[in-house]
């Protein structure tokens, strides 16, 4: 009959008219595919270069207590500061309780981004040891910069440096807060227009840990108002809770 419509039947040949159509459907389903792939990809957040240099290397600095563990190492004639970490989404407090302002040798793999780096000290006797010197050394000075307004996304440096990709943002939101809540220093960046990144770790008004005031907020664009200060190589910022909230 001729005007019986074509019914595919998957032991005979394709009918004409259905072969026609898949011809032409086929390759372009194909092509919109691609497409739609590649647009969905540039639309994702760039996950940055944050790297994670996994064999332990060994670090010789200043143990710092607040308002987080902290390791000031001199290098290159200056001093470099590195926030301390345990494995996992664990602070370092209880590793070095016992050496604040001390001079240690410290075991750890390293994680950075945008020049700011921390370590994540190994599992193992050795992670934290005296010396070279058993002296007290002085930690560096805090330079008060005043009081400032930034805009930016609130992340936990542990992940956002290397240990994720991406580090930010609300699909890491989850993650971020458990990494905060279980010790790791929560930290403020801005990106300018260049692409620049530049780090704030975080505390309260009285330079103290902050962290559930920080929580509603995480991985999310926020404004935060605080009073800003250097210590050696980082940014500071001692920011006022009721001043947080999105732009």
């Amino acid at each position: 009959m001729p005007d019986r419509p074509d019914f595919y039947v998957g032991y005979l040949a394709v009918p004409p008219r259905l072969r026609r159509f898949l011809v032409i459907a086929v390759p372009l389903l194909v092509v919109a595919s691609v497409v739609t792939a590649a647009v969905v990809a540039r639309m994702q957040r760039d996950p940055g270069l944050g790297t994670w240099t996994s064999e332990a290397t060994s670090y010789v600095g200043v143990v710092g207590l607040a308002p987080y563990p902290m390791l000031f190492a001199e290098e290159n004639g200056a001093t470099r500061t590195y926030l301390l970490v345990r494995e996992g989404k664990f602070g370092a407090r209880d590793a070095v309780q016992a050496f604040d302002g001390r001079e240690v040798t410290v075991r750890a793999t390293r994680l950075e981004r945008g020049g700011r780096a921390m370590l994540e000290l190994v599992t193992s006797d050795d992670a934290v040891v005296p010396g070279p010197s058993s002296a007290r050394v002085a930690s560096p000075v805090i330079q008060a910069l005043g009081r400032t307004t930034l805009e930016g996304e609130i992340i936990d440096p542990k992940c956002y440096l290397g240990a994720m990709k991406p580090g930010s943002g609300k699909a890491h939101r989850a993650c971020a807060t458990l990494c905060i809540r279980g010790g790791i220093p929560p930290m403020f960046v801005t990106i300018d227009d260049t692409g620049a990144e530049t780090f704030y770790l975080l505390t309260d008004p009285h330079g103290d840990p902050i962290v559930e005031p920080l929580v509603p907020f995480i991985g999310e664009p926020v404004r935060v108002t605080g009073d800003l200060a250097r210590r050696a190589d980082l940014l500071v910022l001692a920011v006022d809770p009721t001043s947080i909230g999105r732009p």
